[in-house]
């Protein structure tokens, strides 16, 4: 690759190297040690941060202890499709409002809506994208419908986002 073909490509992607830290690297000269900095920052830093948010979002959600039944569902293997079974049967949804509340009636909906959502998401080929969220709140909605067009359009933006 010439220069000018390089420094085309650092001025196209100048927000990717802002955000990855990398934009001190930006010169024709470190052309190599920019693209091992891209590269760890879209392999490891990235999705670590987002992985981290993630198991947060599952702590205040009393939930990330039955993550540790799900190791096997984010260990990369080919031809193997996580299916909505296997992620709804790991997961234990807890109340975090005092029992008999109308806070825990609605709380205790969210797990029906939940299940009921990741088999749409199966059916609709997303349920991968579920995985993608960097941290995960999920809303206490009024019904099903509200519940999974909040759900859904979070898991298109989110998905969108990490895809640039």
């Amino acid at each position: 690759m010439d220069e000018e073909a390089f420094t085309s490509l650092v001025e196209m992607n100048d927000t990717l190297l802002e955000c990855a830290g990398c934009s001190s690297l930006a010169h024709y000269d470190n052309k190599i040690e920019l693209a091992e900095a891209l590269q760890k920052f879209l392999a490891v830093d990235r999705k670590g941060e987002a992985i981290k948010q993630f198991i947060e979002g599952l702590k205040c959600l009393g939930m990330a202890d039955s993550m540790a039944n799900l190791k096997e569902l984010f260990v990369f293997v080919t031809n193997r499709r996580l299916t909505a079974f296997q992620l709804i049967e790991r997961f234990e949804f807890e109340s975090v409002s005092p029992a008999g509340s109308t806070r825990a009636t609605k709380e205790s909906r969210v797990e029906a809506f939940f299940s009921d959502l990741i088999c749409e998401l199966e059916e609709q080929g997303l349920i991968g994208d579920l995985l993608t969220f960097n941290s995960i709140r999920i809303p206490v909605l009024e019904t099903y419908d509200i519940f999974r067009t909040h759900m859904i359009n979070t898991i298109l933006t989110v998905k969108e986002f990490g895809d640039y």
